[in-house]
């Protein structure tokens, strides 16, 4: 294991910094999330899904345009 660190000290280090990193990380990810995060987060997810749809269903896209053009003419 000592072929990786210096001496003994630059180990102890390392593993300190990395134990203070992943409990930073552990204090973050416990923080509840504000609501102008999870709106951030519901908009991205719609947006993802959006683009699956589009991936898998590539005529859904065009029957959905389709329905807004009609309902436009029908408004007219």
């Amino acid at each position: 294991m000592f072929k990786y660190f210096e001496n003994a000290a630059h180990m102890n280090e390392a593993v300190t910094d990395g134990v203070a990193r992943e409990n930073a990380q552990f204090a973050q990810d416990m923080e509840e999330p504000s609501a102008e995060d999870i709106k951030a987060i519901d908009k991205e997810l719609a947006e993802e899904r959006a683009k699956e749809q589009k991936l898998y269903h590539p005529d859904a896209d065009k029957k959905d345009k389709a329905e807004k053009s009609e309902k436009k003419d029908e408004a007219k």
